[in-house]
């Protein structure tokens, strides 16, 4: 099984993303019980950056990075719905 598919970044530089089960947006290494399997079997030093970061997202933008929250995070959508509430 592929884990990681190559790609480009906005600048076309090359870059890899983690690959996805198929027929679905799932990432390949979460478990049907929704838990992490790098993290279970491994630690979360081991994961990518990116999802020890998670739900913080880093977007390049005019030549600077700007933060903001993964609305993928269940937490993340409960907390801004009891902040508009």
């Amino acid at each position: 099984i592929q884990t990681v598919i190559p790609t480009r970044d906005a600048d076309k530089r090359p870059t890899y993303r983690l690959a996805k089960q198929p027929g679905s947006n799932r990432c390949i290494f979460l478990s049907s019980e929704n838990r992490c399997r790098i993290h279970e079997e491994f630690g979360d030093q081991w994961k990518p950056a990116a999802c020890r970061a998670f739900p913080k997202v880093a977007v390049p933008l005019a030549g600077e990075h700007f933060h903001h929250y993964s609305l993928a995070c269940r937490c993340v959508r409960l907390r801004m719905f009891e902040e508009w509430s």
